[in-house]
Formats: structure tokens, sequence, C-alpha cells
């Protein structure tokens, strides 16, 4: 049993019609679908067309996740191949021995690695079988009720904090003194050159700056400088790399 939110504040007679359908997933998406439509005519969703239709693609997204992930769990494995691996496995299992007596000296060392060798492939195999369906109940299955709860309480915390808003509580010239303070701390006088290059190298843009000013003061630098090699925002001037083809 699946843990649900509120479910009793849906109609009884839908649920019920939910209830007696194989497609649940498909009608609960059309549900949602509907919502978002209906929540468009009434005012109630007015963010801008083009945002509204991401959320229609991510539902999208998620159905066809879902049917992807139902393959695996539907389409059974090939018996066919099955049998003829099996087959070849107990062949394998009766051969092996025979081999290893007339290859090992000693009737230890032929039983031992007769063992481990037959181990070794039928433990692959039955691994394989163990881990071709992961959403059964057995004990190496994935706990699809634990991931059920976790959704739930991302959906709650959501929406218990749905009107909260963050803030700034301090003024931009507060925000500023406390970045330049921080920064001196972690950092010390640090130049821009050094900071530039250690935030941007892992990106593969080469660099160069114009200015020799510590990074404290660099909220007070002037101008861009420009030129035909790439473009600059803050005295800092993004190179086009010689050694790549891309910026």
């Amino acid at each position: 049993r699946w843990e649900l939110i509120d479910v009793s504040g849906l109609d009884r007679r839908l649920l019920a019609l939910l209830a007696r359908s194989k497609s649940r997933p498909e009608i609960v998406f059309q549900w949602v679908q509907n919502e978002i439509v209906d929540n468009i005519k009434t005012g109630v969703l007015t963010i801008p067309p083009p945002l509204l239709t991401r959320a229609f693609q991510e539902l999208a997204n998620g159905m066809m996740k879902y049917h992807d992930a139902a393959k695996l769990a539907r389409v059974p494995f090939p018996l066919p191949y099955t049998i003829v691996v099996e087959m070849l496995l107990a062949i394998y299992a009766v051969v092996t021995p025979i081999v290893m007596s007339t290859w090992a000296e000693h009737v230890g060392w032929g039983a031992l690695f007769s063992f481990v060798l037959v181990f070794v492939v039928w433990s692959m195999h039955v691994l394989a079988l163990e881990l071709e369906n992961p959403y059964g109940l057995d004990a190496n299955d994935l706990d699809m009720s634990e991931i059920q709860c976790e959704l739930n309480r991302h959906l709650v915390a959501a929406l218990a904090h749905s009107e909260e808003t963050a803030e700034l509580i301090v003024g931009a010239d507060e925000a500023v003194h406390r970045l330049k303070t921080q920064y001196r701390q972690k950092h010390g006088e640090l130049d821009i050159d050094d900071v530039v290059l250690t935030s941007f190298s892992s990106l593969g843009l080469g660099l160069k700056a114009h200015s020799s000013l510590t990074l404290p003061d660099v909220y007070d630098y002037g101008e861009d400088v420009c030129d035909d090699e790439g473009t600059s925002f803050a005295a800092v001037q993004f190179c086009e790399d010689s050694t790549s083809n891309g910026p």
C-alpha cells in the first residue's frame, strides 16, 4: 500500500472509477492536466504561457519515464534465451571437473578449481535474474514505499512554505562590506588576476585582466574594456583560447 496525501479530499466516485481501471497512472495524469487547464481559465494560474508550458512538458516527461520503467517489470526476459543459457551452464558444470581432473596433479586442487569456476558463472547468472526486475517485493528490490514517502515529505514541505519569500534583510552597502570581509578572511589581499584565473580555469576559458586591484575593490572599478579578441566585463576580458576550438 502506498502513502497518499489527503486522498479523502477527492471525489469518491472518481476514486472508485480509478480503482477499477487498469490504466491508473494515465487517468491521474489526465486529471492533473485537466486541473491545470481549468485553473488557467479561472485565472488561478496567471504565469506567462512559456513558463506554464514547461509544466506540461515535465508532466509528459514523467509519464514517459514511467512507461520506460514499466517495461522492466512487464516485458519478461526471452524464455528461449534463459533456457539455452542454463543448459550451457549445466554442461559447463559437468565438463569442468573432468577437465580439471586431467590438469590438476592433486585431487583437492582439481575439486577446488572446479568449484570456484562453476560457482562464479552460476553466481553471475543468478545475480542477473535477481536484478532483472527491481520493482518487486524481494529483499534486493527497490523500496518503492519509502521512495513514495520521501516524495510526499518533499511535497508537504513545499506546500507548507509556499507563501514564504526569502528577502535580503541588509542593504546593498552592508552586503558588499560582508562580502569583502569574508573574502579577506579567507583569501587575504588576493590579486584579481589570480581570482579570475582560479574561478574560470575549470571552464577552459583563456582570461586576461586589465587591473591590478585587489578583489575587495573590484566593485569600484569603472568602465568595461573591450578589444577585438573578446568581450570584457568589469575589466576582465574573456579571450579565445588559442589552443581550443571554442571560447
